[in-house]
């Protein structure tokens, strides 16, 4: 029915409501029918990755930055054009042309740097995994993993990544954006009182 690049042209051009942390919806009338359209960005998004002559590259960063200056001034916002001068994705946006880049846009931005802490380190067990060998990266292999396995034991750990809905100040919220633009110290110690 819509075409990834369609799906795109119609994100692009309609509301958006975040419902939870990587997963946004849009309300949608077709053919007279409402319909809900979830991360409508997504296909395009993985055509781009996927599609013959194009590579993923993953590197795993490490800083003491605060991860909010990490993720607004070195990386910038999802959509490029708000991003603020200087950060990865506005110069690639800018410098498109120079780069030899055919899009720079909210679907095509570049670079990814993880919302927090744990989604972060999910998404690195996840990016770092060979599942067609059956290599699975271990928790334990990345700094936050090793204090957060420390502190919460594996159980519990495991439990944080499934990413459940919790009830935060009167709010159903989930872990992801919950530790969202988190310092690492900071999200243990709100995990700890979490999940006691």
């Amino acid at each position: 029915f819509f075409s990834p690049k369609a799906l795109s042209v119609l994100w692009q051009n309609s509301s958006t409501e975040k419902l939870a942390g990587g997963t946004y919806a849009q309300k949608l009338s077709i053919d007279g029918k409402t319909t809900f359209l979830i991360n409508g960005f997504h296909p395009r998004q993985l055509e781009h990755f996927t599609a013959p002559g194009r590579s993923i590259i993953v590197m795993t960063l490490t800083s003491h930055a605060d991860w909010s200056v990490a993720r607004n001034k070195l990386i910038g916002k999802t959509n490029p054009a708000e991003a603020i001068p200087g950060s990865i994705r506005r110069e690639l946006l800018e410098r498109k042309t120079e780069f030899g880049l055919q899009e720079i846009s909210s679907s095509w931005n570049g670079v990814h740097l993880s919302a927090g802490p744990v989604e972060g380190l999910v998404e690195l067990i996840r990016y770092n995994s060979d599942h067609e060998r059956n290599k699975v990266a271990d928790t334990s292999d990345y700094n936050f993993g090793a204090t957060l396995l420390k502190a919460m034991g594996p159980e519990i750990t495991d439990k944080i990544f499934s990413n459940p809905t919790l009830n935060y100040n009167g709010k159903a919220v989930s872990v992801f954006d919950l530790t969202e633009e988190m310092n690492t110290d900071d999200c243990i110690d709100l995990l700890k009182k979490l999940f006691p």
